[in-house]
Order: structure tokens, then C-alpha cells, then sequence
């Protein structure tokens, strides 16, 4: 899927180029240990002779049954060119704690210390999903990865991707679209952030500056989703009708099932039963419906 970055005002490195979106949520990356122990080859027996002498023999060498990886720590971020701490939770979609939700320190040790959130080699092996991308993030950010660029602390690496061709050229197009969506996040208007904020779910009762922070982590956590939808127009509609709604100009007569305007009880148009007020006009503004555009135009003059 070919994805066109839109240029939008007050925003020069937003759409520089086209950015090809390759989907890895299906592939698999297989990694390995690196080193060996003699200790874990089985002993077979070997018939030999017609009197079924036996002799004893090793196997090819394997690896411990259960080998485990720290799932926290410190790393340098290639891309913000510090280091940062990290954990891995499988429910959270980033890594690093500054983007992550507050846990108390009993929260912490509690999740860290549950089997979804171990990083365990079986038999030298772990096979990680495509869609497991927090898992992946947290495998390849580590000193002991083999191919982590910059270490904090020069290690031997203790671990290695079988299949790296799988995930070149997929990196590279999933950091450019993580640029690009990081700068549109950053370098927006105000208005464009609060528009699209709303449809994100972003709390709008912070500062401005809280919005524009968990915006930013917005934009970084699924610069796809945020690339393909920040250049909506609707994003615009939805935003002003649900201030409106916030703010009490318009509502709905349980009634009549009629939009009016709160104060002079004029109706507007008729709406859906038990639907979302805001998204249900902004669908119908974005299909050009004249008096919800008109409306549209009422509230903005306001």
C-alpha cells in the first residue's frame, strides 16, 4: 500500500516524498542464540557389531532448555540520539517508559515478573509475530542483540536474528514513516493538533502543551494510522461539532430526535437514534450535505 504524504500549511517537511507501507504484521523473525554449551548435548546410543555392542556418542550441540533476557533496562534510541529506559509489557505499544502509563513500583515488578512479559529463549529459540511489535522493539533495542548498532556497554552479543533480510528494507520504510508522522505531529498548527486530537481520543482538558506531548507519542506509537488520517477532512468537522456539543450550542431533543440549537430550541436536522452526534455530522458534512455545512459554517463564525 502506497501512502501520499499531503503537504499542509505551516508544516514544510510534511509530504516530502511518497512512502512505500510494508506490512510485517504476518511475517515471522526467528532469533537465535549465539553461543553453544557442551553441557546440553544428549547422550545417544549407537549400535554397532552383530553383538549390538553399544557405544556411547554426543549429538550436535544445543542450547539450555530455558534461557532468559532481560526485559528492562537501559538502551541509546538511535532515533531521538539519547538513551532512554525501557520495559517490555506486552500490553503497552511502546517500550520506553517516558511513553508508557505511571506504575507504582509493586505494579511494576508484578507485570514485569508475568510469564506474557518474559523474553525466554526455548532450546536457543523465539519465534516473535509481526504484530508482536513491543517484543520485537524489546529483542533488538538490547546491548546483547547482535544487531544493535550502538551499545552502551560493549558486550559480546548473546543473541542474533536468523532472518535480517525479512525486516531491511520493512525498517527503513517504517522509521521513514515514523519521521514523517513525529514532524507532522511536531510542526502542526495548533488547530490541526486539536482537530485530529480529538478524533486520537486525546484528552483536550490539559494544556497545550500536555495535547501536543501525547500527541507526539500518538503520532510515534502508529505513525501509519496517524499518516493516514491526519490529512482527513473530516477530522475538522468532527472537531467543531463536538465542541459545539461539548459547549452545549447544539443538542439533541430526545424527543423529537431533531438536532437544535440549545438556547433559541430551533431544529437543525434530524438525527440517528443512539449514535455519536459529532462523528454522525461530520460523515454527512464530508458527504457534502448542504445544511450540515452550513451548519458547519455557523459554528465556526462563532
Amino acid at each position: 500500500m502506497e501512502v501520499l504524504i499531503e503537504k499542509k500549511k505551516g508544516n514544510p517537511n510534511f509530504g516530502k516524498k511518497n512512502v512505500q507501507v510494508v506490512s510485517d504484521l504476518d511475517k515471522i523473525y526467528d532469533f537465535e542464540l549465539i553461543k553453544t554449551y557442551e553441557i546440553y548435548k544428549p547422550e545417544v546410543v549407537i549400535i554397532t557389531g552383530r553383538n549390538s555392542e553399544k557405544s556411547v556418542g554426543k549429538s550436535d550441540t544445543l542450547y539450555p532448555p530455558t534461557y532468559a533476557i532481560p526485559n528492562s533496562g537501559l538502551a541509546w534510541d538511535e532515533e531521538e540520539g539519547r538513551q532512554r529506559a525501557w520495559r517490555f509489557i506486552n500490553t503497552e505499544e511502546s517500550i520506553w517508559i517516558d511513553e508508557q502509563r505511571d506504575l507504582t513500583k509493586e505494579e511494576e515488578a508484578s507485570l514485569l515478573s508475568n510469564t506474557d512479559n518474559q523474553l525466554e529463549f526455548k532450546k536457543g529459540k523465539l519465534m516473535v509475530r509481526g504484530i508482536e511489535k513491543s517484543k520485537l522493539a524489546a529483542l533488538m533495542i538490547q546491548d546483547m542483540y547482535e544487531g544493535k548498532k550502538k551499545q552502551l556497554k560493549q558486550i559480546p552479543p548473546v543473541y542474533r536474528l536468523l532472518n535480517p533480510e525479512a525486516i531491511l528494507k520493512s525498517t527503513q520504510d517504517i522509521l521513514d514513516l515514523a519521521w514523517e508522522a513525529e514532524s507532522a505531529a511536531r510542526a502542526c498548527s495548533s488547530k490541526e493538533m486539536l482537530e485530529f486530537a480529538s478524533v486520537l481520543g486525546i484528552s483536550l482538558e490539559q494544556s497545550e502543551a500536555g495535547i501536543r506531548k501525547d500527541f507526539i507519542v500518538s503520532a510515534k506509537s502508529n505513525p501509519t494510522y496517524f499518516v493516514k488520517h491526519f490529512v482527513n477532512p473530516k477530522n475538522k468537522y468532527q472537531y467543531a461539532f463536538s465542541e459545539a456539543v461539548k459547549n452545549d450550542l447544539i443538542t439533541v431533543n430526545k424527543n423529537s430526535g431533531k438536532l437544535i440549537w440549545s438556547e433559541s430550541k430551533a431544529e437543525i436536522t434530524s438525527i440517528a437514534p443512539n449514535a455519536d452526534v459529532a462523528q454522525q455530522l461530520a460523515e454527512r458534512a464530508v458527504n457534502k450535505e448542504s445544511e450540515i455545512l452550513a451548519l458547519f459554517e455557523q459554528l465556526s463564525n462563532i
